[in-house]
């Protein structure tokens, strides 16, 4: 008998909260939303950053000595007169062409 009464009971507490929140979903359909600022028909809203934020934006992330690295290369000079070019070094265990 126990065991009835309380399904009974949580089905009579699953009912009851399903109608709070169905009427709390239909009372909140009646509700406008806040009017606009005065102006606010004169703003033009563009996705992404502004131009300028851009160009600041790459500026800021750009160093130019990272550009076009050749990683092969040692980045020290060559001591003068030792004989070595400019040639890229090759990388150890590698084989020659």
């Amino acid at each position: 008998m126990k065991t009835k009464n309380r399904n009974l009971l949580l089905t009579c507490a699953s009912a009851a909260a399903l109608l709070t929140v169905f009427s709390a979903s239909a009372s909140a359909a009646g509700v406008a939303p806040p009017p606009l600022p005065p102006g606010s028909p004169m703003v033009k809203v563009e996705a992404g950053a502004s131009p300028a934020e851009a160009i600041r934006t790459e500026r800021a992330h750009k160093h130019g000595n990272l550009r076009n690295k050749d990683y092969m290369r040692p980045d020290v000079a060559p001591a003068p007169g030792s004989g070595t070019t400019s040639s890229p070094a090759t990388p150890p265990n590698s084989p020659s062409r």
